[in-house]
């Protein structure tokens, strides 16, 4: 609100993708990247180096709210996106955090499944996870520079043709987005 920068240190992503516009990774007292919050935690190195915490920011507007079922609908890169009730009214922009333990990848489109959020993907790259686990990076199929991060375990990626170049249906648990 005074339109001055502050240089704030933390450990905790859930804070910074909350209150930062622009992230310093620092590994070893040393520069690793710079940039937009979003852009760099979606990084593949970035989100191997947080392990079990590796996911993205997702910048969206709200849509609508149905206080009846708890949730509100996001417009976003990836289109619709439906999360636990945030605060703000139709057209707040708001920041979500998806972690990439919480995306699952189909062959397929679902269907009768509890998970709300289905996005049509294409699979930018793939990295070794933990033991057994791929990390693997996801772009809208309809095109843009939006990213989800998804670990799967490896043996899941080989059956389902997880590669770069893939065409995957990402699924995002509503309940799993953080606020």
């Amino acid at each position: 609100s005074f339109g001055v920068p502050i240089l704030y240190v933390s450990h905790s992503l859930a804070e910074v993708s909350r209150i930062a516009d622009r992230l310093v990774w620092l590994v070893g007292g040393s520069v690793r990247h710079a940039g937009a919050v979003g852009e760099v935690v979606a990084r593949m190195d970035f989100g191997r180096w947080r392990d079990d915490d590796a996911g993205v920011v997702i910048d969206a507007a709200i849509r609508a709210h149905d206080d009846a079922w708890g949730t509100t609908q996001l417009d976003s890169a990836w289109g619709p996106f439906v999360v636990r009730r945030q605060n703000g009214a139709p057209g707040t922009r708001v920041r979500v955090q998806v972690l990439a333990s919480d995306v699952s990848l189909g062959a397929a489109p679902q269907v009768d499944s509890s998970i709300m959020n289905e996005f049509a993907a294409t699979v930018v790259e793939c990295a070794e996870g933990g033991p057994g686990e791929v990390l693997v990076r996801l772009a809208p199929r309809h095109g843009g520079d939006a990213v989800l991060l998804a670990r799967v375990m490896r043996q899941s990626a080989d059956r389902l043709g997880v590669r770069a170049g893939a065409a995957v249906y990402a699924r995002v648990k509503a309940a799993a987005v953080l606020g």
